[in-house]
């Protein structure tokens, strides 16, 4: 149950992270198409949200909307990703949710907000050391004086909670 309560809080940390900023303005179909998915993914529409961000990055040219749309796809697939992982154990929708912040970072190498989705991925399936690393390089780049950063900063907490839990688990067993 904890688990599953860490997973659902982190997956709306993703989606208050996605609006930070990566609507632009409708200038094209692409941008569009763009605005439009993310609309959706803020409304729980994820499945439409992927068909209109997959359009979208079909039409995209410019580097930076791509690096927007293909985040917004992780978060998407991370959304998706929560209620499959935490009742079958299938990480099937992470491992998309992963594809997409990696090919978002291979554009943008230091977008926080692909790191904090593959962060929180890495804690929803319980790799905590995972999850901290990732957390600790996304607040490299965040802004020090943001409300995303206190966010980021209460979410890494909550991870080294989780380790340290760990770590006397392990030794009371010994």
């Amino acid at each position: 149950m904890r688990n599953k309560s860490l997973a659902i809080l982190f997956a709306l940390f993703s989606l208050m992270l996605l609006s930070a900023g990566y609507l632009y303005a409708a200038e094209s179909e692409d941008v569009e198409l763009k605005n439009a998915a993310t609309t959706c993914l803020h409304s729980g529409k994820f499945d439409e949200a992927i068909k209109l961000y997959e359009k979208a990055l079909a039409k995209a040219q410019d580097p930076a909307l791509k690096a927007g749309i293909l985040l917004g796809l992780s978060s998407c697939y991370l959304e998706k990703g929560i209620e499959p992982f935490s009742s079958k154990k299938d990480s099937s929708f992470y491992k998309k949710s992963m594809q997409y912040a990696n090919e978002c970072l291979k554009i943008v190498p230091n977008q926080w907000q692909a790191l904090g989705n593959v962060g929180t991925i890495y804690m929803n399936m319980g790799d905590y050391e995972k999850a901290d690393s990732c957390y600790r390089e996304a607040m490299k780049y965040v802004d020090k004086g943001s409300v995303f950063y206190k966010r980021l900063l209460e979410q890494h907490k909550m991870i080294l909670t989780e380790i340290e839990h760990n770590k006397k688990g392990s030794h009371d067993t010994n």
